[in-house]
């Protein structure tokens, strides 16, 4: 399946279900500029949530006993990258100035799929 963009007047819709289906699964939070290889910021961290503030975009993250913040600004662009069978792989957050910071799933898969969560 292709990646999606996601309109400007659903993104705060969009994350409210995406943060809802995903809470607590494992990701990778990685930016990306230029032709450089992507720098991980956090890796295999628990999702809280990805929030839109009057600041930017909040992505929130948990730990053992530690709580993390990414801000990311200037967000003209939502994608989300879905695999084969529909099963979202990752959340791309593309900045005004060609940066691009990317949520990416340790085991994509669809949330009615997950037993237990």
């Amino acid at each position: 399946m292709p990646t999606e963009t996601i309109p400007r007047n659903r993104w705060r819709d969009f994350l409210n279900e995406f943060s809802r289906a995903h809470e607590g699964w494992l990701v990778t939070v990685e930016t990306v500029s230029g032709r450089s290889l992507p720098a991980v910021v956090m890796h295999d961290v628990p999702l809280l949530g990805v929030t839109e503030e009057p600041g930017g975009f909040v992505i929130a993250t948990s730990g053992d006993s530690s709580h993390a913040d990414k801000i990311v600004e200037h967000v003209t662009t939502v994608r989300v990258d879905r695999t084969d069978d529909g099963a979202e792989r990752a959340l791309e957050l593309e900045t005004a100035k060609g940066g691009l910071l990317r949520i990416r799933f340790r085991s994509p898969m669809r949330p009615e799929l997950v037993d237990g969560m």
